[in-house]
């Protein structure tokens, strides 16, 4: 096999990695769901399945593009080959799955507390309805 300088990065499909545990992703926002005390983490995990559609739908299309992009780098492709690969690419039309269309920002997720003399705590910005609060 030809290619190799992103360890094939072309099959990201054939690993195991998240895409493969779509069953078990299943099964873990099922069993959080169930739980009375688990309803943000069943939400986020259903959001870690939205965005594993959506980037698959990304990657499946830059196959042809990682696939000639890697073989130039390896000597295996002319130049030509990779370029004209890469000015035919065109992105695929998704749309961001409901309610990530913004990333978070992470500077207002959190906030520092003062627990001690010098000691502080990184805590949610917003108390969840489980506490009260500082």
């Amino acid at each position: 096999m030809s290619g190799g300088s992103y360890d094939y990065l072309c099959f990201w499909d054939t690993g195991i990695g998240l895409t493969e545990r779509r069953h078990q992703l299943q099964r873990m926002a099922e069993r959080l769901e169930a739980l009375p005390y688990a309803a943000e983490a069943a939400v986020q995990t259903r959001r870690v399945m939205r965005l594993l559609d959506a980037a698959e739908a990304v990657a499946t299309s830059l196959h042809d593009v990682w696939h000639d992009v890697e073989w130039r780098d390896s000597g295996d492709y002319g130049e030509e080959t990779m370029a004209k690969t890469l000015r035919e690419y065109q992105a695929p039309d998704i749309e961001a799955p409901e309610g990530d269309a913004q990333p978070p920002n992470p500077a207002t997720l959190y906030r520092l507390v003062e627990v001690g003399r010098g000691v502080y705590e990184l805590r949610a910005a917003r108390p969840s309805p489980l506490t009260l609060g500082d």
